[in-house]
């Protein structure tokens, strides 16, 4: 689990699926806004990167200069687009926490969340 300490080493990481497989690199960080704990990643995804896709954090390890996550690129790619500019609204929210079957999890509910980092 990635803790708030380790937010602004994750600008610029590279993101790895289960299997090894490269993701993109990680632009920013979103941070739940009452208690700053790191949520999600937008990785850049695509075509020599072009596009930008949201990653959850919640079973995701450092590994060196590298972030593990606990799905496969695959999926990754077929997330829910979600407008990289800002808070995520809470319906982006219930769909990207349906998406990664995140249900259950303890931060399901109605957050505000905010960004950090920038655009590489």
């Amino acid at each position: 689990m990635i803790d708030t300490n380790e937010i602004s080493t994750l600008i610029g990481a590279h993101a790895y699926d289960r299997d090894g497989e490269k993701i993109g690199k990680v632009n920013q960080v979103y941070v739940d806004d009452r208690t700053g704990r790191p949520l999600w990643a937008s990785v850049n995804t695509g075509f020599f990167g072009t596009s930008e896709t949201l990653i959850p954090l919640e079973d995701a390890t450092r590994d060196g200069d590298s972030l593990r996550i606990a799905y496969d690129k695959a999926f990754v790619k077929d997330a829910p687009r979600i407008e990289i500019d800002g808070a995520i609204s809470p319906e982006e929210q219930d769909r990207l926490f349906t998406y990664y079957d995140l249900g259950g999890s303890q931060y399901a509910g109605d957050f505000d969340f905010g960004t950090t980092g920038h655009d590489t």
